[in-house]
């Protein structure tokens, strides 16, 4: 829903625009993979209703293959957006039968993970799933990047398990355990001390990337926002493809970075998922190189 501002305590607000679409962060990215040209499999839970149906009919439409479980009785997720002038938007989620995904589930999984190249996973499962994940992941010696959104405490058998780390900022001050008033240099000497390689999104601001021993930036795009929403998915299925095509990992975050910011430049999130040859074309014009 579009609003010209953020609700304050106790208000009511019209919106300007309503829209409806398929989505959530693993189906985001899963679909962003695809339009980039990478071959995807989407491994997750749906309720057995008319979203679970439209869902597994949209990824299906879009390229990417759906491994499904249909959990009985159970919604499947829906979220609410809202979305202000300046692009900028806040995320309600309710998880549905996502958070109905069991450990044994995987188990018809494991040759996916296997034959994968990349294994991306978000947080929008519970842990032990996402534990059990990196474990298949790393007993096939697939590497593995973990976009740790929506925000949730991470353990060390998680990070120990994880190639890449790909929070926002938010959510890298959360598993920091630092104050939102922090400055970016106190955040980045946090994460230095996991000792992971850890790449934070930093929306128009670009992207850091944190090795043990070196920083690198990836400066911001000047582009006109129009819908920011998504734009953190298309990072990620952006970096996943670019890294896993055998670019280096900051040629693969420049190449997510500028994907990401074309994306904002358009409404919504599956309208705003773009192909490899516009990503490459969007730098070309941008004076750099895809």
């Amino acid at each position: 829903m579009k609003v010209d501002h953020f609700h304050r305590l106790g208000e009511t607000l019209v919106s300007r625009d309503f829209h409806s679409e398929p989505g959530g962060k693993g189906f985001n990215q899963a679909v962003a993979v695809s339009r980039l040209g990478g071959k995807a499999h989407f491994l997750s839970a749906v309720g057995d209703d008319g979203y679970g149906i439209a869902c597994e009919r949209y990824l299906c439409d879009q390229g990417v293959i759906p491994h499904l479980k249909v959990k009985s009785g159970h919604k499947t997720a829906y979220a609410v957006i809202l979305t202000d002038k300046q692009g900028e938007n806040r995320v309600t989620v309710f998880p549905g039968a996502s958070s109905e995904l069991k450990t044994p589930d995987l188990d018809d999984f494991e040759d996916v993970i296997a034959d994968s190249s990349i294994l991306l996973l978000q947080l929008e499962v519970p842990i032990p799933v996402v534990k059990q994940a990196i474990r298949l992941a790393n007993r096939h010696r697939v590497p593995v990047i973990l976009n740790p959104a929506p925000a949730k405490p991470l353990d060390r058998e998680v990070l120990d398990g994880v190639t890449i780390l790909t929070p926002n900022e938010s959510e890298a001050l959360s598993i920091c355990a630092l104050t939102t008033h922090e400055r970016l240099s106190r955040l980045i000497e946090s994460l230095q001390v996991l000792n992971k390689t850890i790449i934070v999104t930093r929306g128009k601001n670009g992207a850091v990337i944190i090795e043990k021993n070196k920083i690198t930036t990836i400066p911001g795009l000047d582009v006109d926002c129009l819908d920011s929403t998504g734009a953190g998915d298309v990072f990620n299925g952006a970096l996943a493809v670019s890294w896993a095509s055998g670019r280096t990992l900051v040629e693969a975050a420049r190449f997510a970075n500028a994907a990401a910011a074309l994306s904002v430049t358009k409404e919504h999130v599956m309208d705003a998922l773009p192909t490899r040859a516009e990503v490459e074309e969007f730098i070309r014009k941008m004076g750099g190189e895809a």
